[in-house]
Formats: structure tokens, sequence, C-alpha cells
């Protein structure tokens, strides 16, 4: 099952509610995914899902798709960090690696810092996407992280002589509009849920409903892990981001 992985934004609505108001217990009523930012399996057979920071989550949501549906094609995994300690969902993508032979993971760091760190160090630019992915200027690529990374990659794609067609990418910035003014719902929504946020996220269930704001007013906060896994979604419809 998918997890939200919320990022605290200094001017973010959103987060900066999860972050510091949201405690465990409470329940959490939201929307659920919409947009276009999708794959499916049915568009190429191979693809290319780069993440950075935080922008990992909608290509693990990806990854775990194609992995639990035996998908035949290959999944090029390739993700960047600033430090080791950034490196998120590890665990899960050695798990997924262990059940998925064409899944191809390439992680790297800006800087190992002073945590131990084998892989590769540096940013995602032309001459590791060039390594990582063999014959990159036929696949299909799906990116998502800072606005500056998102475009660092775009260019080194097309540096690469992959076409701009062959790009997809999700925003990932602060939201510019708020969420709880009038009108402000988005529309083509998969349906509508709730969670609520447990001492172990891991065990977060969900159930359908029908508002994305909290039952009960929050007034403490979450505990670091609580905000790395704010809750999962048991849903179909959330195969692909």
């Amino acid at each position: 099952m998918p997890i939200f992985t919320v990022k605290r934004e200094d001017h973010g609505l959103v987060s900066r509610w999860l972050h510091d108001e949201l405690r465990v217990g409470d329940e959490v009523e939201i929307e659920a995914p919409n947009g276009t930012f999708c794959f499916t399996g049915e568009e190429t057979e191979s693809v290319v899902l780069i993440g950075g920071g935080v922008g990992i989550t909608p290509m693990m949501s990806v990854a775990r798709y194609l992995t639990e549906t035996r998908w035949p094609g290959k999944v090029y995994l390739v993700l960047g960090f600033q430090v080791p300690r950034d490196f998120i969902f590890r665990r899960e993508i050695a798990e997924l690696r262990s059940r998925n032979a064409n899944l191809s993971v390439t992680v790297t760091m800006s800087r190992s810092g002073d945590e131990p760190w084998s892989g590769a160090v540096g940013r995602i630019d032309a001459a590791l996407l060039a390594s990582a992915v063999p014959d990159v200027v036929t696949k299909r690529a799906h990116i998502c992280g800072p606005p500056q990374m998102m475009e660092s990659v775009k260019a080194a794609l097309v540096e690469l002589g992959v076409p701009n067609t062959l790009n997809k990418t999700e925003a990932f910035d602060t939201v510019k509009r708020n969420p709880i003014a009038k009108g402000a719902v988005l529309t083509d929504f998969a349906g509508r849920w709730s969670f609520r946020l447990r001492t172990q996220p891991r065990e977060c269930q969900s159930t359908r409903r029908s508002s994305m704001w909290p039952t009960r007013p929050a007034s403490s906060s979450t505990t670091p892990a609580a905000r790395e896994h704010v809750g999962r979604v048991a849903s179909s419809s959330y195969r692909a981001l």
C-alpha cells in the first residue's frame, strides 16, 4: 500500500499542519489521487523513474504496482538524495528488488557527509543517467523532485537525445492555492479516504469518507517516523501516480 511522504514547506498550508499540528490518534479525511502523472504499464515497454528527495514517493507507487502485477517490462529507478540519512524507503526498495528481477536501482548522494556510503556521489546528471539506463534515448522518463532538480534532469535527458515528449514531470513545490478556500476543490478524483495516525505508522488503516480535514482538532506534533509515513491508503486506484 502506498505511503504519504510529506516534506514540511515553510509556507506550505497543509505540510505545516501535518508536521506541527497532527498528532497520533487524529483521524484525517483526504481526497484520493488525481492528475495525469500516471504510468500503468500500458504506455511503453520500459520506464525510467527518477526521484529527488521525497520526489521518490510517486515513483515508489509505480514500482510497487508494476512489481505486484508482474509487469514484464524493465523498470529503471534512479534516485538522488542530499545525504544517506535522507534515503527513505531503503528497506522496501531492497525487498522490491528481491521480488522483481526487472527492477534496476541506482542511488546517488549529493554528498556522503559523515555517514558511510559506498554508492555514487553527485547529482543526477547526464553521465549517471547514461550509465544507469542503457539506450536511454528510447525510454520514457517520469521525474519528480524539487523544481531545480527536475529542470536539471530534463536538460540532461535532452542532452542525451531523449525527446521532450518522453519526459513526464510532477510539480513538486509549495501549493499555490488555499486548499480550504471555497471553490478550491479539484476535479476528477478517484475517491475520498480517511486514515488514522497511529503510534506505528506502518499500521495506519484507511476507510472511505467524504471530507479532507481532521474530525477533531490536533494540538501536538507527530513523531519523526510518523512525519515520514503519515498514512497508508488501501486502493487499487492508487496503483500509479
